[in-house]
């Protein structure tokens, strides 16, 4: 996906307004845009959060599972929503299942590169935690 395909997605739903240009630049450039099929899963409970996405099409359910109680469904995700943000500031296992509804296209963000742009621009934490 082209640069100015992303930075564009990312201006739309003002994530990253507090950046400079260059920031902008160099923000866009260290996330992936993920096409991902219907009822592929994007994380599992017990995986490392090391990634925050960002929703650009399609639908995500969020969903807890218990032993004995079976899936319960926690919300469902629209194009311009934010999920796994607790990545930015929890070291620990993810507690939910995060599943394609409807295809998808997302965009993966790592946690390192989360934490070095906000360290950078702490009103960048604020925009994403909101």
């Amino acid at each position: 996906m082209a640069l100015h395909t992303k930075l564009w997605y990312f201006e739309r739903f003002g994530l990253i307004n507090v950046l400079t240009e260059p920031q902008r630049r160099q923000f866009v450039g260290l996330t992936r845009m993920l096409e991902v099929k219907r009822g592929n899963p994007i994380y599992l409970p017990g995986d490392r959060s090391d990634q925050m996405f960002l929703l650009k099409a399609g639908v995500i359910k969020i969903s807890s599972v218990a032993p004995g109680e079976g899936e319960r469904i926690l919300t469902l995700l629209y194009p311009g929503d934010v999920f796994g943000e607790l990545a930015v500031v929890d070291d620990v296992p993810r507690d939910h299942l995060a599943v394609v509804h409807e295809d998808a296209v997302i965009c993966a963000m790592s946690r390192e590169t989360l934490l070095k742009m906000i360290h950078a621009v702490p009103e960048l934490g604020f925009q994403i935690t909101n």
